[in-house]
C-alpha cells in the first residue's frame, strides 16, 4: 500500500484524519530585512540600519502554500471532513511539518480554502505566513551537576508524596513514621531531574533500623515532580544494602525525576508511630559503593557547560537548584532556587562556555532553530 504525501498542522495528520494526499508543497525562502540609508561622506556606501541596534540579520516572513487532494468517500463525506478541517485550523497558529524535514517545524497561521468537490474529487489550498525559521523537534540541554560525593549535602531531596507516612531529618539520613497504622506506608523523596543524570549510574547506600515489627522496602524509580505519576524500577527489602541504578532519558511520561521510597512499613506489623531510620543515606552519582561519609555542605570545583547553538540566537531557560554562580562573558551571576532567562546570556551560532560553580545543579534548556 502506497504512503500517501502528508503534512501535520499541529495533531492533524492530513492524511489519516482527512483522507488528503498532499499534491503540491511550496516554502519561499527567508528574505532578508535590509533598510539601507544614504550618508553623506560615507565610504562604503549606504548604511544599512537594519542591524545597527543589536547587529543581528532579521528575516521577513515565509510563505508556504500546501495543495491537498482526495477522492475517497462520498461528495458529502468529503464535505464533512473539510467543513472539520476549516473549523479546526483556519485562522489558528500551529506547528507545521513538512513531508520532507521530519527534524523541524515551522511555526505560521494558517488559512483553509476549498477549491472544489465535485462527485468524484475535491481539492483544498492551504497558505500559511510563517517565522522564518525551522525549529528542532527536540530541545537542547546542557547541564552542571555540583555536589560532593553525596547529593544529600546539597539538599537535593525533597519529600513529594506521603503514602500513610511522613518524613523526618535525622543524623546521616531519613526516618521514615507510620502515621497511619498501615501495612504499607512510605514517603516518597525526589531526587534531581532526569536530563541532569540520564545516562549516569546512581548508587544509593543505607542502613535500615525498626522500631518493632515492622519491616523495610527501599527503591529506586520515576516520578513527576508532584509524585502523582511515579514507577519503582529497583527495590529491596534488606536491612542494609546499596542499590544501583541506571538512569534512563525517559522511562515513563510526565516522569521528570529521579525518586527514592523509603517504607515506615512492609507487610509487617501495623502500628501507627512506627518508624523506620534510614541511616547512612548515601546517594552518589557515576560511582561505585563506599563507606558513608558525613555531610559536607559546600561549593564543589567550578565546572564549565559548553553550549553549541544553531543559526538562530537562544536565550536559554536556566533552571537552578541549590545556590549557584554563573560566569559568562566576563559578568557575573548569583543565583538561587529558581527559573530564570538573562537576557545576557544569549547563544549565537557558535560554542558557548559558561563556568558555574557553587551547591546543587543549573540546567540550561533551550531550542535550536535553522533557516
Amino acid at each position: 500500500m502506497q504512503t500517501k504525501r502528508k503534512v501535520i498542522l499541529n495533531s492533524y495528520d492530513t492524511a489519516v484524519d482527512g483522507l488528503w494526499t498532499l499534491a503540491a508543497c511550496e516554502l519561499s525562502d527567508a528574505e532578508v530585512v535590509t533598510n539601507y540609508i544614504d550618508v553623506p561622506g560615507r565610504l562604503d556606501g549606504p548604511l544599512d540600519a537594519s542591524t545597527v541596534l543589536t547587529g543581528d540579520v532579521t528575516y521577513k516572513p515565509r510563505t508556504l502554500s500546501l495543495q491537498l487532494e482526495s477522492s475517497e468517500g462520498t461528495r458529502q463525506e468529503r464535505e464533512a471532513r473539510i467543513d472539520y478541517m476549516v473549523n479546526k485550523l483556519h485562522g489558528q497558529r500551529v506547528k507545521i511539518w513538512l513531508p520532507d524535514d521530519a527534524a523541524h517545524y515551522l511555526v505560521g497561521r494558517i488559512s483553509v480554502k476549498k477549491e472544489y468537490n465535485n462527485l468524484a474529487h475535491a481539492a483544498v489550498t492551504v497558505s500559511a505566513v510563517c517565522e522564518p525559521w525551522r525549529y528542532e523537534n527536540e530541545e537542547t540541554f546542557g547541564s552542571a551537576l555540583l555536589c560532593g560525593k553525596n547529593l544529600l549535602d546539597n539538599q537535593n531531596l525533597h519529600p513529594v508524596i506521603h503514602n500513610y507516612g511522613s518524613a523526618e531529618t535525622i543524623d546521616t539520613g531519613v526516618r521514615s513514621v507510620n502515621t497511619r497504622g498501615s501495612t504499607w506506608a512510605y514517603v516518597l523523596l525526589r531526587v534531581l531531574p532526569i536530563e541532569v543524570l540520564a545516562g549516569k549510574t546512581i548508587t544509593v547506600n543505607y542502613t535500615a533500623t525498626a522500631s518493632g515489627a515492622n519491616t523495610p522496602r527501599f527503591a529506586l524509580g520515576y516520578c513527576s515532580a508532584d509524585g502523582e505519576v511515579r514507577a519503582q524500577t529497583h527495590t529491596s527489602l534488606a536491612y542494609t544494602d546499596t542499590v544501583t541504578m541506571l538512569v534512563e532519558a525517559r522511562f515513563l511520561a510526565d516522569c521528570d525525576y529521579v525518586g527514592i521510597w523509603l517504607y515506615s512499613n512492609h507487610t509487617g506489623t501495623a502500628v501507627e508511630g512506627d518508624y523506620i531510620d534510614y541511616t547512612n543515606l548515601q546517594v552518589e552519582v557515576g560511582t561505585e559503593a563506599t563507606e558513608y561519609e558525613a555531610y559536607e555542605a559546600g561549593a564543589s570545583s567550578p565546572q564549565e557547560v559548553i553550549l553549541t547553538n544553531a543559526r538562530r540566537p537562544a536565550i536559554p531557560l536556566l533552571t537552578v537548584q541549590g545556590e549557584v554562580r554563573l560566569e559568562y562573558d566576563d559578568s557575573s551571576y548569583a543565583l538561587s532556587e529558581g527559573t530564570y532567562q538573562l537576557p545576557a546570556i544569549q547563544l549565537r551560532q557558535e560554542e558557548h562556555t559558561v563556568k558555574v560553580s557553587g551547591t546543587g545543579t543549573v540546567t540550561f534548556t533551550y531550542r535550536k532553530a535553522v533557516l
